[in-house]
């Protein structure tokens, strides 16, 4: 890995159990492009191995009682962890720019939105659950 340094032979004795080794994740290698129109221009999001670990980081601080701050620091990071650069920088023009009525709301739809797309939750889903029958 980059960056790497052997510390075996440097400093105090290691334990065993603060010795780790990390293993292979069963997740997919390849990134996924999403296609979504934004008032009818095209913008480009990546699910990409770490987007269930982005998504569940995002979570808490996107939720709508979270503080403002906090709210708005969750959809920064978003579009810089999902949506593709060209399309993030094109989209914090739109939020930043004064005469465009695209605000902080619509980051929000936009998001959450993505988010059950891009979860493993919304790729399983083919459409709406089946209606239950009530019990009698």
């Amino acid at each position: 890995m980059a960056g790497e340094v052997d510390l075996v032979d440097d400093g105090p004795e290691v334990v065993d159990e603060l010795v780790f080794t990390t293993k292979a994740k069963d997740r997919p290698q390849e990134s996924e492009r999403i296609r979504l129109v934004i008032d009818g221009v095209a913008y480009y999001a990546v699910k990409h191995k770490k987007t269930p670990e982005i998504l569940a980081q995002l979570s808490r601080a996107a939720a709508r009682q979270a503080k403002l701050p906090d709210q708005i620091w969750a959809v920064m990071e978003f579009l810089d962890q999902v949506v593709e650069e060209e399309s993030a920088v094109r989209l914090r023009a739109r939020y930043d720019d004064p005469a465009d009525d695209f605000g902080l709301e619509d980051l929000f739809d936009i998001m959450e939105k993505l988010a059950k797309k891009l979860s493993p939750a919304g790729q399983a889903s083919k459409g709406p659950a089946p209606a239950r029958r009530r019990r009698r």
